[in-house]
């Protein structure tokens, strides 16, 4: 019989008589001994997103910890509780047999398997993305293939500062709030059904009645087996009519990114194409301003103002000085920084080339200075004879004049 069945629940480490604890939810989940009495033989289960079920308890007891450390200090109450619910956990069954059955859909028929993992995948995708916009954050998505149905579990934790998980779960939370405006008990579970229908509607109106699923089973409703599959026919005619539609507008969007793709390419072809002239332009515009430079028509690169310009030859005529500004334009900045580094180059190779020369004309120098110093080092000397000689000779002859120094 092809109806959705899906089921959310909320659990304590604790648990009690009427609630499972969290340990019996994950070690069931994880296929542990002795937690899974009602499977004939149980399989491994398989881990789709997240850790594995077995490893949940010691995460939420370090989660617990954690909270508790944050909480302490808040007063009486402020504390993670063992009987607080800190696990949610879904069960997502499909309606096709684990096991090749006589007259029944399984999953050894290769179109029923595509179809069940069609529904896998929306399925897990949808339930964790509900469990997020809730406030959840999921630990474990694990798939069971050893019953009569292959169905999922979903195992996630609250992140409120409690690790409250009854807070955003749809049918606690709307009960809560009608507690709160002062409603009745039996008011207040009317609320919390009413959520819960209205959550299990939103999960068949987007996946289940796209796979052909009724939201509720024949028996409920009390149709008969014609009916029922009369209605069943209808169903798959409808689920086949979205397929197609979605296959349609996926195509329609593939045709339509198709083109527009054809669309950018040929703009990128045309910008190519642009791109392509006006590089050639700059190199022949920069042919131009290398060649002006190798023949003189420019002898210098200039910045005044900010503004870059050339040093043109004064042997070229007014129109001539024209026409090579107008040709170099195009590669105006790259021929400045040519001619500007051109310069550089050609005066440090100057200086290099009379280094040589200009050291020795300054040894040269220096060696006639020391010829001139020594020269006039014997001047001095002579002249310093000379004043001596004409001193003796200026004695001398006083002498002999004298009849007193002459005797």
């Amino acid at each position: 019989m092809a109806y959705q069945f899906v089921h959310l629940g909320t659990f304590s480490r604790k648990g009690n008589a009427d609630n499972r604890s969290v340990y019996d939810i994950c070690g069931e989940a994880a296929r542990l001994d002795g937690h899974a009495p009602h499977v004939e033989r149980p399989g491994v289960p398989v881990v789709l997103y997240g850790i594995s079920p077995a490893d949940i308890p010691a995460e939420i007891d370090r989660l617990a910890s954690d909270a508790r450390k944050a909480l302490r200090g808040r007063g009486r109450g402020a504390s993670i509780r063992q009987d607080t619910h800190v696990l949610e956990a879904s069960v997502w069954s499909h309606p096709a047999f684990c096991r090749e059955t006589p007259g029944q859909a399984s999953l050894s028929d290769p179109v029923v398997a595509a179809e069940y993992e069609r529904w896998r995948i929306e399925t897990v995708a949808w339930a964790i993305a509900d469990a997020e916009r809730r406030g959840r954050r999921v630990l474990s998505v694990i798939e069971h293939l050893d019953e009569m149905h292959p169905h999922l579990h979903l195992l996630a934790v609250a992140e409120n500062s409690r690790l409250d998980a009854k807070q955003g779960h749809p049918g606690h939370a709307a009960k809560t709030a009608a507690l709160a405006e002062g409603k009745s008990l039996v008011e207040a579970n009317r609320a919390y059904r009413e959520a819960m229908t209205a959550w299990l509607d939103q999960y068949w109106r987007e996946i289940g009645m796209r796979h052909g699923l009724a939201r509720i089973g024949p028996a409920r409703r009390r149709l008969t087996r014609g009916e029922w599959k009369a209605e069943e026919a209808e169903r798959k005619r409808v689920a086949e009519a979205l397929r197609a539609a979605e296959s349609a507008e996926e195509i329609t969007q593939e045709l339509q990114a198709a083109s527009a793709a054809i669309e950018v390419e040929r703009a990128a072809m045309a910008l190519l194409k642009d791109g392509a002239l006006a590089a050639q332009r700059t190199a022949e515009a920069y042919k131009v301003g290398v060649d002006a430079w190798s023949d003189g028509h420019i002898v210098g690169a200039v910045l005044e103002a900010g503004q870059k310009r050339f040093t043109l030859s004064p042997t070229l005529t007014e129109p001539q000085q024209r026409e090579l500004v107008k040709a170099v334009t195009p590669a105006w900045e790259m021929v400045w920084d040519f001619i500007a580094a051109m310069a550089v180059k050609l005066e440090a190779r100057l200086k290099n080339a009379f280094k040589s020369r200009i050291a020795a004309l300054e040894g040269h120098l220096r060696a006639e200075e020391q010829r001139a110093l020594s020269i006039s080092r014997g001047l001095d000397a002579l002249g310093d004879r000379a004043a001596a000689t004409e001193a003796q000779i200026i004695v001398d002859a006083t002498r002999r004049r004298s009849p007193i120094l002459g005797r």
